[in-house]
């Protein structure tokens, strides 16, 4: 299904404004972009004035973050979380999200509050087009675009986006944009620009990391030094930043 980025964000404000039950929109807004400083990313309700940047690169803040919060009340927990929208996920976060499932989710133990937030919660990932210094997906094993995990995907193609979805979620998504904003079917040549920006944004990946390809063998890592561990350790606070700024801690 392709829309225009314009009736596109046209609708998801709608949707923040809590059309159909949606209590919110996440998006990605690009901060601290000028020439003396290099752009990053950060995830925000949506504002109607702003220009949201869904196919960039990832947020500075893992997604972990909207579901898994540094303060929350665990126990008892509340009411099912009132229904949103992120936009923009990216494939990096959404791998460490389906890991953080399988520890929150499966198993013999459920955790409630990331249930709900989860379950209440419709993912939109989208292409990355661009790449920032530290992108590096490509090392472990990862593209610059989501396969599966989420509820809908977007790349843009040109002034619009192509759609594709994952889960039923999502397909209910679609429907709902059926009804309210103008959609069209996607033509070969949009499948055709999709792959070769995919393929572009994947060889700028390569060339920017051909320095630091390696084997997947980890069994160096036991046999490094801990003395440089150790000293660092001696400085930590234990303020719990790292746990939390990680993707899947």
């Amino acid at each position: 299904m392709v829309v225009s980025t314009r009736d596109f964000e046209f609708f998801l404000n709608k949707v923040n404004s809590g059309f159909n039950n949606f209590s919110e929109v996440i998006v990605p807004y690009k901060i601290n972009s000028s020439q003396n400083k290099p752009a990053i990313l950060r995830f925000e309700k949506q504002k109607a004035e702003s220009k949201i940047s869904p196919n960039s690169f990832r947020t500075i803040e893992p997604l972990k973050i909207l579901f898994y919060l540094a303060r929350e009340k665990v126990y008892p927990v509340d009411g099912v979380a009132k229904e949103r929208v992120i936009v923009g996920v990216k494939a990096c976060d959404l791998k460490a999200l389906l890991l953080l499932d399988k520890a929150m989710l499966e198993g013999g133990f459920i955790d409630l509050a990331y249930y709900n937030w989860r379950k209440s919660t419709l993912i939109i990932s989208s292409d990355c087009d661009e790449i920032c210094e530290t992108c590096h997906c490509n090392l472990v094993g990862g593209k610059p675009y989501s396969e599966k995990g989420f509820d809908i995907n977007i790349s843009r193609v040109n002034n619009h986006y192509v759609l594709t979805t994952d889960s039923d979620k999502g397909g209910a998504f679609l429907s709902l944009i059926k009804k309210e904003i103008p959609v069209n079917d996607s033509s070969p040549s949009d499948a055709k620009t999709i792959s070769e920006k995919r393929n572009h944004v994947l060889n700028l990946l390569k060339e920017q990391n051909q320095d630091y390809v390696r084997q997947n063998d980890y069994s160096g890592f036991r046999r490094a030094e801990m003395e440089i561990w150790k000293e660092e350790s001696k400085v930590c606070v234990g303020c719990g930043a790292c746990t939390n700024i990680c993707p899947t801690c």
